[in-house]
């Protein structure tokens, strides 16, 4: 029989598509649709996707590890990184 308990683990491409969309950002939209124009369009959408797709990752992964914290962010951050830099 398979393992069914068999544990998920964040991928390095998901991690690459992170800390792009956080270097990134969204501030930079603006100033490539004014250069741009429309095709900066795509750019938007490719953008989008790739902080969302990411983000919703990141948080399912905290929310299927923390099943039983109340608190959401606040919580997962104590119990990842501790008591004391959790803000």
């Amino acid at each position: 029989m398979s393992n069914t308990n068999a544990i998920k683990k964040l991928t390095l491409v998901s991690l690459v598509l992170m800390i792009f969309t956080s270097v990134y950002g969204f501030n930079n939209i603006p100033r490539s649709f004014y250069k741009m124009g429309y095709a900066a369009i795509p750019w938007y959408i490719f953008s989008a996707i790739t902080f969302f797709v990411p983000f919703a990752l990141m948080v399912a992964e905290f929310g299927s590890a923390f099943k039983e914290e109340k608190g959401g962010i606040y919580s997962w951050m104590e119990k990842s990184i501790g008591q004391n830099s959790h803000l």
